[in-house]
Order: structure tokens, then C-alpha cells, then sequence
């Protein structure tokens, strides 16, 4: 079983982060062996993505850029809020 601990104190119940405000968390991992792993959780992923056609032609010159910066949801966080829509 993983104990989790925050501040020295056992942790059960983790409350809901607001996905507004909180870019992820940053999480450490201790092995039995002594080595240490620090990792983290994106709750939001930003991509270049490419304009659709009709994007391009609404576009004031055509030399300007052909892509935009989209800001997604990660899937951990749209499994549990359709889990918290079913109950």
C-alpha cells in the first residue's frame, strides 16, 4: 500500500484541485533502496496547433503567423470530472 504524506503528515483523502488556478503538482517518490524520484503533473497541456483553412482566409494579411497556442485539458482530469458528473 503507498502512504502519501504532506508535511510530515499522512495524507487520505486528497482534495479537488481547481483547475483555474493550479497549473499541476510536483510529487517525490522514495524507493526502499534509498534513490529518490521527483516528478510532476501537468493539468493542462499547450500545443501549436495549425489554422484551418478558414482561419487563414478570415486572417488580416496572410503574413501572419498560421498557427495558435491551444490550451487543453489533460485526460486524467476530464476522466475525473465526468466521474464526478455521474454522481
Amino acid at each position: 500500500m503507498i502512504n502519501w504524506t504532506y508535511e510530515g503528515k499522512s495524507v487520505v483523502n486528497f482534495p479537488a484541485p481547481d483547475f483555474n488556478k493550479h497549473y499541476g503538482f510536483i510529487y517525490e517518490i522514495e524507493y526502499t533502496n534509498g534513490q529518490k524520484y521527483v516528478g510532476k503533473k501537468s493539468f493542462w497541456s499547450i500545443t501549436k496547433k495549425n489554422l484551418t483553412k478558414k482561419e487563414i482566409e478570415a486572417l488580416p494579411s496572410q503574413r501572419m503567423k498560421k498557427w495558435k497556442y491551444v490550451a487543453r485539458e489533460n485526460k486524467m482530469e476530464r476522466i475525473q470530472r465526468l466521474k464526478q458528473i455521474d454522481k
